[in-house]
């Protein structure tokens, strides 16, 4: 009944606040530890090493320094976006059409439905309606005919 698309709106800058950090364990393969394949986040695990001066030494003692450091990793973290969706993805046409549409649409309905005339008030009838007993509802009461002989359904919803 209703066609709708998904569009990647990319271009829209997501709010600093809505930017959460998880942290991720260091990624250490068997022999040495024991994470696993899907344990890997390139996004976190990849680091790029600083690039070297080919004209700068570097002493030994220096060296095993760095790998001390490296040793006692600080804890990573990944950057998460909960509601991403809300962000980057647009329906077209948008929730407000569609509810446009549909009262539009419902609207119209009932207005073809108000072009069916009331008879049982009507003038022509009258002679037919006296003959009724005055205890029947339909016609006990008094009535004025109204500006118009059509039925009006949003009384009946």
């Amino acid at each position: 009944m209703f066609y709708v698309s998904c569009k990647l709106a990319d271009e829209v800058e997501i709010p600093a606040n809505e930017i959460k950090e998880e942290q991720v364990d260091e990624y250490v393969p068997p022999p040495r530890g024991k994470s696993e394949i899907k344990d890997f986040d390139p996004l976190v695990h990849l680091e790029l090493e600083p690039e070297k001066d080919p004209n700068e030494e570097e002493d030994e003692e220096e060296e095993g320094e760095k790998e001390d450091d490296k040793a006692i990793a600080e804890p990573l973290y990944r950057k998460i976006i909960p509601n991403i969706e809300k962000y980057w993805l647009r329906m077209e046409p948008e929730e407000t059409d569609y509810i446009e549409v549909i009262v539009r649409t419902f609207a119209s309905g009932l207005d073809q439905i108000k072009s069916f005339e009331r008879w049982s008030k009507h003038n022509d009838l009258t002679p037919y309606a006296d003959a009724l007993e005055e205890w029947d509802d339909i016609v006990g009461d008094s009535w004025e005919e109204p500006d118009s002989l059509n039925l009006d359904p949003k009384t009946w919803i």
